[in-house]
Protein backbone atom coordinates (compact mmCIF):
# COMPACT_ATOMS: atom_id res chain seq x y z
CA UNK A 1 0.00 0.00 0.00
CA UNK A 2 1.09 3.46 -0.75
CA UNK A 3 0.78 6.48 1.07
CA UNK A 4 0.88 9.95 -0.63
CA UNK A 5 3.02 12.29 0.71
CA UNK A 6 1.30 16.01 1.14
CA UNK A 7 2.60 18.34 -1.77
CA UNK A 8 5.36 20.34 0.33
CA UNK A 9 5.35 23.67 -2.63
CA UNK A 10 5.27 26.60 -1.28
CA UNK A 11 1.61 28.62 -1.57
CA UNK A 12 2.69 31.51 -4.05
CA UNK A 13 -0.38 33.46 -2.89
CA UNK A 14 -2.50 32.59 -0.06
CA UNK A 15 -5.65 32.03 -1.41
CA UNK A 16 -4.30 29.57 -4.31
CA UNK A 17 -3.58 25.89 -3.03
CA UNK A 18 -0.24 24.09 -4.21
CA UNK A 19 -0.86 21.48 -6.81
CA UNK A 20 -4.01 23.06 -7.86
CA UNK A 21 -3.92 23.79 -12.03
CA UNK A 22 -4.33 27.26 -10.97
CA UNK A 23 -1.06 26.62 -8.95
CA UNK A 24 0.52 24.87 -11.79
CA UNK A 25 -0.22 27.41 -14.25
CA UNK A 26 1.42 30.29 -12.08
CA UNK A 27 4.66 28.24 -11.24
CA UNK A 28 5.18 27.83 -14.93
CA UNK A 29 4.33 31.63 -16.01
CA UNK A 30 6.80 32.91 -13.22
CA UNK A 31 9.57 29.88 -13.91
CA UNK A 32 8.89 31.25 -17.94
CA UNK A 33 9.31 34.83 -16.71
CA UNK A 34 12.44 33.93 -14.48
CA UNK A 35 13.81 31.99 -17.06
CA UNK A 36 13.69 35.31 -19.94
CA UNK A 37 14.24 38.31 -16.69
CA UNK A 38 16.35 40.86 -17.71
CA UNK A 39 18.23 41.38 -15.28
CA UNK A 40 19.32 39.82 -11.73
CA UNK A 41 16.79 41.78 -9.91
CA UNK A 42 13.85 40.73 -11.55
CA UNK A 43 15.43 36.71 -11.74
CA UNK A 44 15.96 36.79 -8.04
CA UNK A 45 12.38 38.28 -7.04
CA UNK A 46 10.72 34.95 -9.48
CA UNK A 47 13.58 33.02 -7.45
CA UNK A 48 12.14 34.25 -3.86
CA UNK A 49 8.33 33.91 -5.28
CA UNK A 50 9.33 30.28 -6.29
CA UNK A 51 10.95 29.01 -3.44
CA UNK A 52 8.20 30.68 -0.96
CA UNK A 53 10.14 33.57 0.65
CA UNK A 54 7.94 36.06 -0.87
CA UNK A 55 4.57 36.10 -2.05
CA UNK A 56 3.29 36.28 -5.50
CA UNK A 57 1.61 39.76 -4.59
CA UNK A 58 5.25 41.42 -3.95
CA UNK A 59 4.98 41.62 -7.71
CA UNK A 60 2.80 44.37 -8.18
CA UNK A 61 4.79 46.43 -5.92
CA UNK A 62 8.46 45.63 -7.78
CA UNK A 63 9.70 48.12 -10.30
CA UNK A 64 11.44 45.59 -11.76
CA UNK A 65 8.38 43.77 -12.53
CA UNK A 66 6.58 46.45 -13.83
CA UNK A 67 9.30 47.07 -16.26
CA UNK A 68 9.37 43.68 -17.46
CA UNK A 69 5.80 43.59 -17.46
CA UNK A 70 5.70 46.38 -19.58
CA UNK A 71 8.04 45.38 -22.11
CA UNK A 72 6.31 42.35 -22.51
CA UNK A 73 2.64 43.57 -22.74
CA UNK A 74 4.38 45.80 -25.96
CA UNK A 75 5.66 42.53 -27.10
CA UNK A 76 2.04 41.18 -27.40
CA UNK A 77 0.35 43.91 -28.45
CA UNK A 78 2.99 44.46 -31.45
CA UNK A 79 2.19 40.44 -32.06
CA UNK A 80 -1.06 40.63 -31.56
CA UNK A 81 -1.70 43.47 -34.62
CA UNK A 82 -0.17 40.62 -37.14
CA UNK A 83 -2.65 37.98 -36.41
CA UNK A 84 -5.80 37.60 -37.92
CA UNK A 85 -8.92 38.16 -36.59
CA UNK A 86 -9.17 34.04 -36.59
CA UNK A 87 -5.95 33.56 -35.49
CA UNK A 88 -7.12 36.32 -32.67
CA UNK A 89 -10.32 34.47 -31.92
CA UNK A 90 -8.40 30.99 -31.24
CA UNK A 91 -6.04 32.49 -29.24
CA UNK A 92 -8.51 33.77 -26.86
CA UNK A 93 -10.34 30.55 -26.58
CA UNK A 94 -7.30 29.03 -25.67
CA UNK A 95 -7.01 31.47 -23.16
CA UNK A 96 -9.83 31.50 -21.82
CA UNK A 97 -9.99 27.77 -21.25
CA UNK A 98 -6.88 27.77 -19.41
CA UNK A 99 -8.38 29.78 -17.15
CA UNK A 100 -11.36 28.67 -16.79
CA UNK A 101 -9.70 25.29 -16.01
CA UNK A 102 -7.79 26.83 -13.21
CA UNK A 103 -10.30 28.54 -11.51
CA UNK A 104 -12.53 25.37 -11.89
CA UNK A 105 -10.00 23.39 -9.98
CA UNK A 106 -9.80 26.06 -7.39
CA UNK A 107 -12.92 26.77 -6.42
CA UNK A 108 -15.22 23.32 -7.24
CA UNK A 109 -18.69 22.98 -7.39
CA UNK A 110 -19.84 20.75 -5.07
Amino acid sequence: MTTSQPDETPPMLPTLRPGTAAHRLLQDSLTTLRDAAPDAETRQLYDDILSGRRSARELTSSPAFARTAMHGLTEYEERRQHLTPEQRQEEDARAQAVASRAEDEQHPQG
